[in-house]
């Protein structure tokens, strides 16, 4: 082959030219455009990214970069369009748990610290300072202030001593507490 002449591989071919039935500058640049669109359009549809909605169609509007399906995915990726394939996924943020597994989460960090397990205690029967804890969280992935989750938490723990009779909300200098031996009462 000569060094100027063109490489026409099957896979490397441009895709086809207008006629030139005297289209001018602008409806040349008009439908390249539109064709680059359309390209684009597919190579993202490909990739896993709907051009037509959300981040995929800013995405869409903004990308310049080239026309192949890797550069696409590497910059989609980069601008968190779409998540990598190759990345495991984190674990859950403390809000995204439910009031068992926060009640859960907190038994094994209480048990950590030397506290005795409720059993996996759950409803009425758990420890009314752990049902304050999660009704707090509740109030708060509900929308709450601090203030309020702890107002919550607060009347939880006066409902379950007043109301029930809970001798755990009760606090009494001379009880020992079965969850801190280290204290020595």
């Amino acid at each position: 082959m000569a060094a100027n002449e063109p490489n026409l591989d099957d896979d490397e071919q441009d895709p086809p030219e207008p006629e030139d039935k005297g289209l001018s500058r602008r409806e040349r640049a008009e439908f390249e455009s539109k064709q680059r669109d359309l390209q684009l359009e597919n190579l993202m549809l490909r990739a896993g990214i709907n051009p037509t909605e959300g981040l995929g169609q800013l995405f869409f509007n903004g990308y310049k970069g080239d026309l192949t399906i890797e550069a696409i995915s590497t910059a989609a990726i980069g601008a968190g369009v779409i998540k990598d394939p190759n990345e495991t996924p984190e674990p859950p943020a403390p809000s995204d748990l439910t009031p068992e597994e926060r009640g859960s989460t907190q038994e094994r960090q209480q048990t950590a610290a030397g506290a005795q397990p409720d059993g996996g205690v759950v409803g009425e029967d758990m420890d009314p300072r752990v049902r304050a804890v999660l009704a707090g969280h509740e109030n708060l992935d509900a929308g709450g202030t601090t203030e309020s989750a702890m107002g919550v938490a607060f009347d939880e723990i006066a409902s379950a001593a007043y109301n029930e009779g809970d001798k755990r909300a009760i606090f009494e200098p001379g009880r020992p507490d079965p969850r801190r031996p280290d204290l020595g009462w």
